[in-house]
């Protein structure tokens, strides 16, 4: 079985039913949430864009992918290592702690309006790192 990003979603679960017969196949009409929403952000995941306030922030793709980590389950807690993972796959590096905090801080740089008292991306002591959603 082919599929390809130009397929409809209807079209898309026809194909799995035909492959594994029409027993207990449900749709559910949800198949991939295509942008994240918080407050003033949006993250436009299959262009690989971000905005904030409707105004396009320049990432890298290594920035976007740890965004992206944290976004999806706001209030989740990520370890360090689980955010390197998502990033750069499961090669550790030596430097772990300096590159996952380098890839935070710039984050919080063009995220947050103040850096030094984020919002969206908070610290949990002895953890790691979550996306927050912030009272508005």
């Amino acid at each position: 079985m082919i599929l390809s990003f130009s397929d409809s979603d209807e079209h898309i679960i026809n194909k799995i039913k035909s492959a594994i017969g029409e027993a207990d196949v449900e749709y559910t009409g949800v198949i991939a949430e295509s942008v994240l929403s918080c407050v003033n952000i949006e993250i436009h995941l299959k262009e690989k864009e971000v905005y904030k306030e409707g105004k396009k922030i320049a990432m890298s793709n290594q920035e976007f992918l740890a965004l992206c980590c944290l976004a999806k389950h706001p209030g989740w807690v990520y370890s360090k290592e689980q955010i390197y993972i998502e990033v750069y796959g499961t090669a550790f590096s030596e430097n772990l702690d300096n590159v996952i905090y380098c890839l935070i801080h710039n984050l919080r740089k063009k995220l947050e309006e103040d850096p030094q008292h984020p919002k969206y991306i908070q610290t949990v002591r002895g953890s790691g790192y979550k996306f927050a959603i912030p009272e508005t």
